[in-house]
């Protein structure tokens, strides 16, 4: 690794301590005002829109601006997830992996989705493997795409990548008929299946560069709620956003963890409105809505406090956003 960047890395760094400072002292005395609620957040937004798309995902940003995410162009024949790659000048890549190749025998049509990146441009996602008629993880840097399977599972899906020793999480599924859905870690090469107690699936979504995951899990009545797990493997359960809906297949679902602790992600309020989120390191929930949306979804964050999602206009076209905070 270069000096410069280096050193462009330690600047970046050095600006989210100044964020962390800022945030702490302008938001931590509403939290004696509003201890368990939640607080509208204060953001500037830029939208942005992927050609052709109908279905869009925006699933995380790095320090350098470069965000990931994945979309459907078609309704009918639902068409295929692409992954894509958004450049900070604004220039859009759609990712395939060439081991996703669409075919009469394909169930699924195709599907390559990208959800990670790190500060190196490190891509991870899932693909459709048409040949093995599974899902697989990837890894993608410089243009070459690396196949990802935990041993002894039928499905391997990779949601995050870290910056300090390439540590990354996703979740893993049985084979049929269950496909049980677990989380995983992998720390400096060593692999951990976990799930949280009771919960009919986990998933790990984040991780940081101290290796504090942060994920979503099911309970036994279907809802929705977060969970954060430390490097020693210590779980922490349920994360929920006050306010949060108890209805099935609704609740918390964290997408981002920065290396400032702030959690992000999205959640449903108790009409099932959607709307993004982030929490801070004290424990205060503040709400992201993008102005005139419909539906609010959250997604990743970086070190400098920028979260990432995608909104639904009044016609229920799904739009991309950045919301960069503003004091």
């Amino acid at each position: 690794m270069n000096m410069t960047f280096i050193k462009t890395l330690k600047n970046k760094r050095i600006s989210g301590l100044v964020l962390l400072t800022m945030l702490t002292l302008v938001l931590a005395p509403c939290e004696a005002q509003s201890q368990s609620g939640i607080l509208p957040g204060h953001f500037r937004f830029t939208t942005f829109a992927v050609p052709n798309q109908f279905e869009l995902g925006v699933e995380q940003i790095n320090n350098y601006g470069l965000i990931v995410g994945q979309y459907r162009s078609t309704l009918a024949p639902l068409g295929p997830f692409r992954g894509f790659e958004r450049f900070p000048n604004g220039k859009l890549q759609t990712l395939i992996d060439p081991l996703d190749v669409e075919g009469p025998t394909d169930p699924f049509g195709g599907d390559t989705e990208a959800n990670g990146v790190d500060d190196r441009g490190v891509i991870v996602g899932q693909y459709w493997d048409t040949a093995a008629l599974h899902y697989a993880g990837f890894f993608l840097y410089k243009g070459k795409y690396t196949t990802y399977n935990v041993p002894g599972f039928f499905n391997t899906t990779v949601d995050a990548i870290n910056d300090e020793v390439t540590d990354f999480c996703g979740f893993v599924q049985a084979g049929p008929p269950s496909f049980f859905t677990s989380a995983f870690v992998s720390d400096r090469g060593t692999v951990t299946v976990f799930t949280v107690p009771n919960a009919t699936r986990t998933e790990a979504l984040a991780i940081n560069n101290f290796d504090q995951v942060v994920g979503v899990y099911t309970d036994a009545s279907g809802v929705l709620h977060g969970f954060t797990r430390d490097r020693e493997g210590h779980l922490f359960y349920p994360l929920d956003v006050p306010g949060a809906t108890t209805a099935p297949n609704f609740g918390t679902y964290p997408l981002g963890i920065n290396d400032f602790g702030f959690i992000s992600g999205h959640f449903f309020d108790s009409s099932n409105n959607e709307h993004g989120f982030v929490r801070a390191p004290w424990g205060q929930f503040f709400q992201i809505d993008v102005p005139g949306a419909a539906q609010t979804a959250g997604g990743g964050l970086n070190d400098l406090g920028t979260v990432v999602g995608h909104w639904v206009d009044q016609n229920g076209n799904q739009i991309g956003y950045i919301a960069t905070p503003s004091f």
